[in-house]
Parts: structure tokens; sequence; C-alpha cells
């Protein structure tokens, strides 16, 4: 059975040959996590409004550890919501999740005449952190 140990974002396997010899593997993964398709959709609700804002989100070597929104209204502090998978399958996939493109979702509630900024920060299991654009919109 291999050992396997993550730091600094690489990874070290230590593989046993045959019970008296053993061989060490380094794999690295210093590549930020792929943020795509942001959609953001608007649903009404008595005086509040309901954002929706989904993405996807892909890191093809070490997977996805959390994605966040990360947003503002009406110029206040910036605020932090972990975004939630869309999808859930039986058995959690070989690896984790985010190896292959997965859809991710949160939800903001505002009131009429709100002005909002977001932007999404992906966060793979080894620590490399890759953001989206920032993106501002005003409710009516």
């Amino acid at each position: 059975m291999p050992k396997i140990s993550v730091a600094s974002g690489e990874i070290y396997m230590l593989l046993s040959i045959n019970g008296s010899r053993a061989v060490l593997y380094k794999l690295s993964d210093d590549e930020e996590p792929v943020i795509g398709n942001i959609l953001v959709a608007l649903k009404e609700e008595d005086a509040e409004k309901i954002i929706g804002i989904n993405t996807t989100v892909k890191d093809e070597r070490s997977g996805i550890h959390k994605v966040l929104l990360v947003y503002s209204v009406n110029n206040s502090d910036w605020s932090y919501r972990e975004m939630e998978l869309e999808r859930r399958y039986v058995m959690e996939p070989v690896g984790g999740y985010g190896l292959s493109e997965e859809p991710y979702e949160a939800k903001i509630t505002l009131k009429s005449s709100s002005a909002a900024q977001f932007y999404i920060a992906a966060i793979d299991k080894l620590g490399n952190v890759g953001f989206s654009e920032i993106y501002a919109f005003k409710v009516r």
C-alpha cells in the first residue's frame, strides 16, 4: 500500500517495491483551478430579489477543495459564501470532485435598488487559488 503526503503544492508518494526497497515519487501541481461559464439569474420573491450565481470549476491535477462567492452589497465589506455543488454522484468520483468540470451555485438575497459586486475564488486540494474577474450589477 503506498504512503502519500501532501505539502506546499506537491504530492509525495512512497511505493514499496518488494518489501525491502521503496521508490519515492514527487508530483506537483502549481496550476490554479479553471473558473468558467459564470451565469447570473434573478428571481423575485415579495420585496426581496434572490440572485443565483452559477459557474463551472475544474482542476485536472488535484481536484477542487472549495469554491467561494466573494461579494459586496452597496459598497459594504466583502462577504464570503461557499458555493455548493449542483450535482452529486452516488459514489464520490475517484480522486474527489473537480478533476473534470463541475457546476457550482450560490444564492444571495438583495433588496430593491441594491448594487452588488462579486467574484469567484476556487481553491484546489493543494492550495492553489484561481480568481474570476469582478462582476457588478444593480437590482431595480
